[in-house]
């Protein structure tokens, strides 16, 4: 841990600003105000622009990270923001991710930091927790908490134990003998309440003993040593060297280089120098992987070779192909993207060293099986999920490396395939043909299925699972809000485990939403799942993923997706999610009867300016809507996904396709349901 200084414990409390004297009113008769006043005296609370203290506001999570990196005096971060909802732009996000990168305080599934969200003591007792393991004061002490179902999960408990250990932080006593208290973990933090905390948290790291070396006892007075001759000087052995693979193992030569870019340039001249060491790690190959090192944190890819612009993200411990290096950022491909990492960020890895990767393969049946594989690990690939039928051109046994899940390259041969897997790329806004009661009984149909595997989490799932009976409500929101029920099931059996996960059967939270990825605990709560179903309609599908007008960086196409089309480029770190989602929707299809499977002939738009959707089959019909420039990735067919229902041919003979409309237009107390593009702009893409 880094220093931290009493000046700054309290600062956490307010917001940053001008330091100004409070005026006496504010304060008085507050049953904290000896607390707040002492901070003010420390000149470490301070007021806003008009010097008010607010001792009653709350703090927001972006303030409390800011004070925590003052108080521990953490040095400002030099890291790129990666959460999509904030930016280096924020005046405090160099405070902020110092933080991050401390470990202190992480981001939610959906990579959100939630920078206004007021801080609730649930968070604050795990930040503390933090604060207090990092400086070796582990002590615990059990109470009786009478809403720990309030908790995001066991772990944040814990915390509690532990800040109540050291009188940091209690509760609401309910009995007179102190063994039973109310925590309310969901509460927000008041400034003076937070104050008051922290100074006890002050004290608690001041008092901290220290530790003193042991005495060793001397029964003989010390003999000065003579002077031994100084060692020659010996030159340092220069920083960068080649390095070569020997039997699939990599061995580092002999050439050595004063400087990244000398040895770079050596490394492309040599056909079997394969990569670039600097003290023994690998920070460059001319054919060969990228991946995230660190559990939890997830690698950002931007736009340009500077770390700016953001264009997706993803978990740990996935592959990414290297195209070039670079000291400071190396440029990959994930998905369809081209994009830029930080090279601090990654493990480089050629591809002579790898001994598994992700791959493709197709069953004896025709079905295309995905084989994911994380590099965290060095085990082979077990565990593998049917995307859905391959390609008629991709052979019974055949294997594949794809990036994207769309463009396919065969193992140990320079065939390539393009291949979408349909309900991957089959628009939201479409309808699925299966009725309420023919989604109850697949729903009901699999968790029987998995109740029988006897695994310990699926006991009783055909009585405790949350998916059960939602078939009506997936179907009414169809209707209401235009998102294909299908879908919604699909992502959230996903998501959900099919509603055994624990946010699920304690929170109603079947979609993980606000679950953050260092407490999988965590979450929002909701009354009902049908609740759970309409924040994953209002607050994502039909405000950022689905809809054109949305913020192009998370509005990609309305779709499942992968890491270049659709919600999967910003909804999750998992670059396969979508294809998660897609298989679902396929495993039910074909349970009920394959009435939705290629129900439309799919398209892709292909213009990087975007694409015009029209109200009828002609120029002159008016605009509807327009898709934003976007991204066409590296084989410039990643555009917007569209599904046609119908094909005509106006006066000038050319073909116009009616398509569904992914804007939500209201007009005449209904939603516009279908636009019209012309051929010219979009590429077919269903076989």
């Amino acid at each position: 841990m880094k220093k931290w200084l009493l000046t700054f414990v309290v600062a956490l409390l307010l917001m940053p600003s001008m330091a100004v004297t409070t005026s006496a009113d504010e304060l008085q008769g507050l049953s904290l105000e000896k607390e707040v006043r002492e901070a003010i005296a420390l000149g470490i609370i301070q007021g806003d622009t008009q010097g008010k203290i607010n001792p009653k506001n709350e703090v927001t999570r972006e303030q409390f990270a800011a004070f925590i990196a003052r108080m521990l005096k953490l040095e400002p971060s030099t890291s790129q923001v990666s959460f999509v909802d904030y930016t280096n732009g924020h005046r405090l996000s160099r405070e902020v991710m110092a933080v991050v990168d401390a470990g202190y305080i992480q981001g939610t599934r959906t990579n959100e930091f939630l920078p206004n969200d007021p801080i609730t003591r649930e968070q604050i007792a795990t930040i503390i927790a933090n604060i207090l393991t990092e400086e070796n004061l582990t002590a615990s002490k059990r109470i009786t908490i009478l809403d720990s179902d309030k908790f995001g999960g066991s772990t944040t408990i814990r915390n509690v134990y532990q800040v109540y250990a050291y009188g940091i932080s209690s509760g609401t006593w309910i009995n007179d003998a102190g063994t039973e208290m109310r925590y309310s973990p969901k509460n927000t933090a008041k400034r003076d309440e937070a104050a008051a905390t922290l100074l006890r948290l002050n004290k608690v790291l001041l008092e901290k003993p220290a530790v003193k070396p042991p005495v060793l006892p001397n029964p003989t007075p010390p003999v000065t040593p003579k002077p031994e001759p100084k060692p020659p000087v010996v030159a340092p052995k220069e920083a960068y060297t080649l390095a070569y693979v020997k039997n699939g193992k990599l061995v580092q030569g002999d050439e050595s280089f004063k400087n990244y870019a000398t040895a770079l340039s050596e490394m492309t001249k040599d056909r079997n120098a394969v990569g670039v060491y600097n003290k023994n790690k690998v920070v460059a190959a001319k054919n060969g992987i990228a991946y995230g090192p660190t559990a939890g944190k997830v690698v950002t890819v931007y736009k340009n070779n500077n770390l700016t612009g953001q264009y997706t993200y993803q978990e740990p411990g996935k592959e990414m192909k290297i195209i070039s290096n670079g000291e400071k950022a190396i440029y990959v491909k994930i998905g369809d993207t081209l994009g830029y990492v930080n090279a601090d960020h990654v493990n480089v890895l050629p591809y002579e060293s790898v001994q598994y990767r992700d791959y493709y393969k197709v069953a004896t049946n025709g079905m295309l099986v995905h084989y994911p594989k994380s590099h965290l690990n060095t085990t082979a690939n077990t565990y593998g999920y049917v995307v859905g039928p391959a390609s008629p051109s991709m052979k019974s046994g055949d294997t594949f490396y794809s990036l994207d899940g769309v463009h396919f390259e065969k193992i140990g041969t320079k065939q390539t395939f393009v291949h979408y897997p349909y309900f991957q790329f089959q628009s939201i806004r479409t309808k699925t043909n299966y009725t309420a009661e023919e989604l109850d009984t697949f729903i009901m149909s699999e968790v029987q299925r998995l109740e029988r595997t006897g695994i310990a989490r699926y006991a009783d799932a055909s009585k405790k699972s949350k998916l059960i009976g939602l078939g009506s409500y997936l179907k009414e929101v169809e209707e209401k809000h235009r998102v294909n029920a299908l879908f919604i099931l699909g992502a959230a059996i996903h998501e959900s485990d099919f509603g055994t996960s624990w946010n699920a059967l304690n929170k109603n939270n079947i979609f993980g939403i606000q679950v953050f990825d260092s407490n999988p605990g965590a979450g929002a709560m909701y009354a009902s799942p049908e609740r759970s179903i309409d924040a994953f309609i209002a607050r994502y599908m039909n405000d950022r993923y689905a809809i054109p007008s949305a913020n192009l960086l998370y509005s990609n196409g309305a779709v499942p997706g992968n890491k270049t089309i659709g919600a999967n480029v910003m909804y999750a770190s998992d670059p396969h999610w979508g294809a998660k989602i897609a298989s679902k929707m396929w495993t039910a299809d074909q349970f009920l009867g394959q009435k939705d499977y290629k129900q439309h002939r799919l398209a892709i738009t292909t213009d990087k300016s975007g694409a015009t959707i029209y109200r009828g089959p002609s120029t002159s019909s008016g605009t509807l809507f327009k898709y934003q420039a976007k991204y066409l990735g590296h084989s410039g067919y990643s555009g917007y996904p569209l599904a046609i229902v119908e094909e005509q041919k106006d006066a000038q003979n050319r073909t116009w396709y009616k398509v569904f409309s992914d804007e939500l237009i209201e007009e005449n107390g209904k939603y516009v349901e279908f636009g019209w593009v012309q051929a010219q702009d979009v590429k077919l893409i269903s076989e």
